[in-house]
């Protein structure tokens, strides 16, 4: 139990913090390979210290914290440019 918890919380951290690289306005593909690089070694971190479903629960995480990160940056600059 406690592994799928940590899984969760790694998965949440690491969305959040992708959330930022992807949010940027201009994007370069030196950002998005090392980004890309960087999540398949915690993926890979993950499934051998925990196993394939805490994997799982993490990449469930890291998509529901990027996106709703994403969101809130996007309500932001909206609220910004309004103003």
């Amino acid at each position: 139990m406690i592994e799928w918890l940590g899984s969760i919380g790694l998965g949440a951290v690491w969305g959040w913090l992708a959330g930022i690289v992807l949010g940027r306005a201009r994007l370069s593909w030196p950002h998005i390979s090392l980004l890309a690089g960087a999540t398949l070694i915690l993926l890979a971190e993950v499934v051998w210290l925990t196993g394939w479903p805490a994997m799982c629960a993490c990449i469930a995480a890291a998509l529901i914290a990027g996106a709703g990160h994403l969101s809130w940056m996007r309500h932001l600059r909206r609220r910004a440019d309004a103003s």
